[in-house]
């Protein structure tokens, strides 16, 4: 008994199929693995970056009040300081997540390509960049 590769919706009811070859189903479930990892990648990202526009926000909006009404007791600067500081915890924890799962992502888009050859060397040169060297 032969294997049947056959493409179809995941629908109730009649729809058509497209029957395929092993090679071209094979190729097919590596290019969604790919476009999954890929997907995976954009979205850790995109959370990155909402994480620090958030904490951007919340240091303009802290600052505005502060200027709008200037209230320089204790109690108004802990809870500043607090919000300010899950903000910040926030977004350093997205950057962790991102470091640590974007060689995942990048091999599921990339099977042949080992992280060390591709991510922590563009991530040491932004390092280096960022901190001047």
């Amino acid at each position: 008994m032969s294997t049947k590769y056959i493409l179809h919706k995941h629908l109730l009811g009649a729809h058509p199929e497209i029957e395929l070859e092993e090679a071209e189903y094979e190729l097919l479930k590596r290019s969604k693995a790919a476009l999954n990892g890929a997907l995976s990648l954009e979205e850790r990202y995109e959370q990155l970056v909402l994480s620090f526009v958030e904490w951007e926000n919340a240091i303009l909006s802290q600052s505005v009040s502060n200027m709008v009404r200037f209230s320089p007791d204790q109690r108004s600067f802990l809870e500043t300081r607090l919000v300010l500081n899950l903000k910040l915890t926030s977004f350093l924890t997205m950057a962790k997540v991102y470091v640590k799962q974007s060689p995942i992502h990048v091999k599921e888009v990339l099977p042949t390509v080992t992280s060390k050859d591709l991510v922590k060397p563009l991530l040491s040169a932004q390092y280096r960049l960022q901190l001047g060297q």
